[in-house]
């Protein structure tokens, strides 16, 4: 649940920045598209994470009222669908974690001068060089 206090405190203080100076200058980054990308996967995982703890199945699974005196389960589970459920939030957030990653590129500029150079060359060449991934 901390990480999603800090989910919220970027998108606030990504807000407060567009206030502040406008959206020309605050995207004149690109790290600032970046950010955009990295909410559009975000709310989807969180709304997905969400619906899958609401789900029946998952609330039977973690409980023990599934089973009898016998011990042999009760209802019928799809565990095929929640197991679908599980590959799609776990896909979406592969995407999340990846833009986290990229994300801290743009704090190299905190490190040294020399990483700060260093980054902004890799990145002024992932056009050329995007083909070949």
């Amino acid at each position: 649940p901390r990480c999603y206090l800090f989910i919220l405190a970027f998108i606030a203080n990504d807000i407060f920045k567009i206030s502040q100076i406008g959206p020309g200058p605050h995207f004149n980054s690109g790290f600032a598209y970046l950010n955009v990308a990295l909410y559009t996967f975000v709310v989807p995982m969180l709304v997905l994470k969400v619906a899958l703890l609401a789900d029946p199945t998952h609330a039977a699974l973690s409980t023990e009222s599934a089973a009898d005196a016998t011990g042999l389960p009760t209802e019928v589970l799809d565990l095929e669908r929640l197991g679908a459920k599980y590959a799609e939030v776990h896909c979406v957030q592969g995407f999340v974690l990846l833009l986290s990653w990229l994300k801290l590129l743009e704090y190299s500029k905190y490190m040294s001068a020399g990483m700060q150079l260093l980054v902004h060359s890799i990145a002024s060449c992932a056009w050329e060089c995007g083909v070949w991934f």
